[in-house]
């Protein structure tokens, strides 16, 4: 009897850690802080600071980002960043992507500029964030 409460407990314990591992993930809140664009004409690139909120006492791991970033639409760039990076307790952590533009999305968002006459951009990013092994998808606009 005492063997079988014993591995009960165990079973217990366990499912209780997931369990915590899980729910404090799910609090976390990525926000988009800032895009800045720079690089050359030749090989542009954006830049874009993640704030990740974190209302927990736990310090989880952002293992990586992964999506793309559209220009009206039309996508131009394909992001990802898998470097690790602990997000403080009760804080808010930045996190950085650099992205390398495709050319030929370029190109064609510089055409549309001359063609509407007009240098209006709606910026999308859509991705996935992976924290403490738990995918959340993360979606942001901007427009300039």
């Amino acid at each position: 009897m005492q063997k079988n409460l014993g591995l009960f407990l165990l079973i217990g314990a366990i499912g209780f850690y997931f369990y915590r591992r899980a729910a404090s993930t799910q609090n976390i809140k990525p926000v988009l802080r800032k895009i800045t664009f720079g690089g050359t004409l030749i090989q542009p690139k954006i830049f874009v600071t993640l704030g990740i909120q974190n209302p927990t006492e736990d310090t989880p791991t952002i293992n990586s980002v992964v999506g793309e970033i559209l220009a009206n639409g039309k996508l131009i760039a394909n992001v990802n960043n898998f470097t690790k990076i602990k997000i403080g307790a009760n804080s808010e952590t930045a996190y950085s992507i650099t992205a390398e533009p495709q050319s030929i999305g370029i190109i064609t968002e510089i055409l549309r500029m001359i063609k509407d006459k007009s240098l209006k951009q709606k910026f999308t990013f859509n991705g996935t964030i992976n924290i403490g092994g738990n995918s959340f998808p993360i979606n942001f606009d901007y427009s300039v």
